[in-house]
Parts: C-alpha cells; sequence; structure tokens
C-alpha cells in the first residue's frame, strides 16, 4: 500500500515526538492514502510556514497489519 505525508520539507527520518502536539490525533508523524490530500497539506504548510511543497511516497506491507508473528 502506498501512503503518503505532505510536508513543506525535505524528511529523511521519521520523528513522531517533532509533529505538532494539537492535531486532529495528538503528536504523531500523519500519513494518508490518498495523494490529493498529501498535495493539499504540503501546499498549506508551505504557504504558513514557507519552504517548498513536497510530498513524500512510502511502500506500506499490509500483511504486518494482520500477522503479528511478523513483529
Amino acid at each position: 500500500m502506498k501512503l503518503y505525508h505532505g510536508t513543506n520539507q525535505d524528511i529523511t527520518t521519521i520523528d513522531p515526538s517533532l509533529g505538532m502536539r494539537h492535531k486532529d490525533f495528538g503528536q504523531g508523524f500523519y500519513l494518508t492514502p490518498e495523494y490529493d490530500t498529501a498535495s493539499r497539506m504540503a501546499q498549506k504548510r508551505a504557504r504558513l510556514f514557507g519552504g517548498t511543497p513536497t510530498i513524500i511516497e512510502y511502500e506500506f506491507d499490509e500483511t504486518y497489519l494482520y500477522n503479528s508473528n511478523r513483529l
């Protein structure tokens, strides 16, 4: 499954502690399966905080959701 993160900067390492504390589901690193949603977020963050709208794509193996033996 492809997941996307929209931002205003290049991210090389995921660090949930750097996320904003008062987001909808709390502090963390937010991903979406919808490219358009990530694109809108990237544009919004660049408009508000500067930088370049950036969409980072991640490939997530869904079998980890269903098979606890793989952890």
